[in-house]
């Protein structure tokens, strides 16, 4: 498992390869450079902050990254997170082949958002849209004082919270922020 933290910049003067049960991740305002990438069934996990700031990779090479295997594209929502075109990867020539295109696997939404990955000219991108008109939520505490993206304690459009949503707290219950 490697990670380049936020702020932080790596650079691989040769190929970074990553294979079946690898772990690379690249958090939010994080850059690794690298010659050329491999992708033999490992995991790319991108930190998404706002669309400037988010983590990516930049090839210094010309050749497209080369996706061999099934491979796994995750994400990581940061402070800042919204709609908009997250540049993944960039700096190479051309596009990703579509047989290698197709072997990338990546959740296609999450919460109010859907995700599109999108196979450009010298870039790998993902774009973020909302999913629908925002919910109404009235914070009822049902399940206990703790609030999360994880606990159904909600009434109006949706029993769960999700970024994008109107929520109203009132005096009528407990809350505890988690952040």
């Amino acid at each position: 498992q490697v990670t380049v933290s936020g702020g932080g910049a790596v650079t691989v003067g040769g190929t970074t390869k990553v294979w079946n049960g690898d772990l690379l991740s690249v958090a939010a305002g994080g850059v690794l450079s690298t010659q050329s990438l491999v992708l033999s069934g490992g995991v790319l996990n991108f930190g998404l902050s706002t669309t400037a700031g988010s983590g990516s990779i930049f090839l210094t090479g010309s050749a497209a990254p080369s996706v061999d295997l099934l491979s796994s594209l995750t994400f990581t929502t940061m402070g800042g997170f919204g709609e908009g075109t997250y540049r993944l990867i960039s700096g190479y020539a051309g596009q990703l082949s579509t047989t290698a295109f197709g072997l990338l696997s990546y959740q296609s939404s999450r919460g109010s958002y859907n995700f599109q990955l999108q196979n450009n000219v010298g870039e790998l991108d993902l774009l973020v849209t909302l999913n629908g008109a925002s919910n109404n939520l009235v914070w009822t505490g049902s399940n206990g004082a703790l609030w999360n993206s994880g606990t159904e304690s909600w009434t109006g459009d949706s029993t769960m919270f999700f970024n994008g949503n109107n929520v109203t707290f009132s005096n009528s219950a407990v809350t505890t922020i988690e952040g």
